[in-house]
Order: C-alpha cells, then structure tokens, then sequence
C-alpha cells in the first residue's frame, strides 16, 4: 500500500499500485509561500500488439480446411523450432520464447499455448494458458510477470487463389523492479514495444514459411493416397 504524507502526517493511499508525495511547506513570511509537488509512479507496464498473418497455398480451400481441423497443433509447430517446443498432453504445449532483450536485460520466457479447431472460425484457435519467466537480477517471477498470446488462422478463397488468413495478439505485463523505476517511461515503453514487435514478427515469418510447408508435405501425401487408391482393383460382387 502506498502512503501519503501532508505536512508531516502519512495516510494510506487508496492506490496500491502508487505512491504518492506530497509536501506541503510554509515558509511564514507575509503573503506565505506554498510549495506543493506530487509525483505519481505506476509499477506494472503493460506492452501489447497485434499482427496480420497471411499466406497463399496450393489446391482448394477445403483441402486447406481439411488439414486444419485434423492437424490443429501445426500451427504451433510452424511458430517454433522443435528444440523449443515440449509437449505436456492434451494438446498443450510449452512453448520457449528466444531471449528476449529488455533495455539491458535479457528475458528468458515461455508460455503454455493450446491450438484447437474452432467451428466458429472455421479455422484453428491459439489460446495460451500460462506463463514462466525467469530473469537473472531482476527477481521477475509468475506473480510479477505475466505473457498472453492469442490469435487465430482460418481458410479462405481470394479469387482464384487458396490463402490462410489471421492475426496473433501478444501482451506482457509486468511489475518494474526497483532497479528500473526511476527510467523514464519513454524509455520503458520504447523497450517493450520493441520487445513484442520482434517477437510478433518472428512468429509471422516462422508460421507463415513452416505452416505452408507443412501443408504442402500433407497435400502430396494425401494426393498420392488418392491415386494409389484410385488403381487398387475394384472387388466383385
């Protein structure tokens, strides 16, 4: 709780994310002099962007559809390398951020992230669930620092052409440590703000280059199935 000092008193501020200074000095001449200052400091930054995602991919949109709703988690796969991602069961997976760089701290972040299909969509949904963070001489943790990544990707038709559309939605939010407090807040959000767009933009370069590869891999698989199927020999009757 922050606390309030007047003229030598101290009350409890209602606030408890500032902390507020107030002086309130006379000086006892004529006509008196007052001098009064408040400073007013927020501990907990909040950074959060969005990006587009959009790719062109071969065949038709309901072959593209067809490969979400059976390979949901590639979407997941595509925004990771596979040394950073470990599965932990039903369908969530954790996922290791590279470090990230924070004025002259680095970051060591992952988040749990969950990729289903979604009738409502017609496309895949990723939802993070949790976050860890660990970052040396700063004391972040869980309680003080918090990571959410949403976005989706969904089939579509542009013309004569098959894409797939969507955004991601990245926020981080955190309590400044003492260390960093007294930084100007220009400088806070210049840094965080580079922090979320690198991250969004690596997402979108990884996912947009691995997803439709992997796409590409399940199409001619699926592609030579059909035909080896089509010159089976039929049964009698």
């Amino acid at each position: 709780m922050g606390m309030l000092f007047v003229a030598g008193a101290i009350f409890p501020d209602k606030n408890p994310r500032r902390a507020r200074i107030c002086v309130h000095r006379s000086h006892g001449q004529a006509g008196g002099f007052l001098a009064r200052r408040q400073v007013e400091m927020s501990l907990r930054s909040t950074f959060d962007d969005s990006i587009s995602i959009s790719g062109k991919v071969p065949s038709s949109r309901s072959h593209l559809a067809e490969f979400m709703i059976s390979n949901p988690e590639a979407v997941i796969t595509a925004c990771w390398s596979e040394n950073l991602i470990q599965k932990l069961g039903n369908g969530v997976y954790r996922t290791s951020l590279p470090p990230l760089q924070f004025l002259q701290f680095k970051i060591n972040a992952s988040v749990d992230v969950r990729a289903q299909y979604d009738e409502s969509i017609d496309g895949i949904r990723l939802v993070s669930l949790s976050s860890l963070v660990e970052v040396p001489h700063l004391g972040l943790n869980e309680d003080t620092f918090n990571m959410k990544l949403n976005g989706h990707l969904s089939p579509i038709e542009k013309g004569q052409r098959t894409h797939f559309d969507g955004s991601a939605d990245l926020e981080i939010s955190l309590d400044l440590p003492p260390l960093l407090r007294l930084m100007p807040r220009a400088a806070i959000n210049a840094a965080g703000a580079q922090v979320i767009n690198g991250v969004l933009r690596s997402m979108r370069s990884n996912l947009i280059r691995n997803f439709t590869s992997a796409y590409r891999s399940w199409l001619q698989a699926k592609e030579q199935g059909d035909t080896l199927n089509s010159k089976k020999p039929q049964g009698r009757t």
